[in-house]
């Protein structure tokens, strides 16, 4: 990797940054919403990969009780078996290891509780300290 030690701190995305995990989140809304019973745009969810569920719940009219449920089913399934679906990205796993060999401090961020994304970065074997 070249000049990477001019860098003293190096930021980086978790979600469709270093691991696609749009096929993950997907899969968990349709079974969320099977376990529910409602109908989503699902030809439409893509869109809302990233911002935080309320976003894309509200989008969809739901009062606080349905978007809570809805977020809740999501959740308990994504963090179970959902997330497995997902893939750190070509080359990720060697870049985030050459970062680390070199001065600079990795920092990864994402909207994911940290025991999630931490429970992720293992399982896929991406260094996650520097």
């Amino acid at each position: 990797m070249k000049n990477t030690t001019k860098y003293s701190a190096v930021l980086l995305d978790f979600d469709g940054t270093l691991v696609n995990t749009g096929t993950g989140i997907i899969y968990s809304m349709e079974r969320a919403a099977k376990q529910l019973g409602v109908t989503l745009p699902l030809d439409e969810t893509w869109r809302f990969i990233g911002p935080p569920l309320t976003v894309f719940t509200a989008s969809l009219g739901y009062d606080k009780e349905q978007s809570d449920a809805l977020i809740k089913a999501f959740r308990t399934h994504y963090n179970t078996i959902g997330w497995k679906k997902s893939e750190p990205y070509e080359g990720m796993r060697e870049l985030l290891h050459e970062l680390t060999q070199t001065q600079a401090r990795v920092f990864v961020c994402t909207s994911k509780p940290e025991s999630i994304a931490t429970m992720m970065m293992d399982y896929y074997s991406l260094p996650n300290h520097g």
